[in-house]
Parts: C-alpha cells; structure tokens; sequence
C-alpha cells in the first residue's frame, strides 16, 4: 500500500496485476488478486485473496489477507469485505 500512498498508483497497479499472475513474484510469495473496498470514492480497505497458500501461510496468513484504514476500525467494514470476498 505504501506505493499508492506514494501517488504512484500506476505503478502500484501495474504491480498487483502482475502478481495476481505470478510474475515477478517476491521469493516465498503466492500469486494473488488484490480488491479495495470504496465507499462514495474513500478508500476502506484492500483485501489479498491468495491463489494457493504455503505451508507457511497455511499456519500463519490463511487465503485472505486485508488492511484496513485505521480510521475506518471497528465499523464492519472489514467484516463485509471478507463476506464478498468468500
């Protein structure tokens, strides 16, 4: 997330779509697609629906990973994204 915040969210998206297909994966990384949750153009929260996990991730991180923005904590937000994300 510290790209986008950086302004350089062309980059950044260029960045989660070739992760989402494998490439230039960082070692001991699982492909992934990356979703935000928008509401009236603020930004929630990003949510990371791994592909396949690790016998790491499978004791650790699990299929889904999600960063909330701190502001928006303890409203459900996170809640209802992981809902759609299943």
């Amino acid at each position: 997330m510290i790209l986008a915040q950086q302004n350089n969210f062309s980059y950044y998206f260029t960045l989660t779509e070739n992760e989402r297909f494998g490439i230039n994966l960082k070692p001991n990384y699982v492909s992934h697609t990356v979703f935000w949750l928008i509401c009236d153009d603020e930004y929630l929260v990003t949510f990371d629906l791994r592909h396949s996990i690790t016998p790491y991730l499978k004791q650790t991180g699990g299929h889904i990973a999600y960063q909330i923005r701190p502001s928006k904590q303890q409203k459900g937000f996170a809640y209802n994204g992981l809902q759609l994300c299943l």
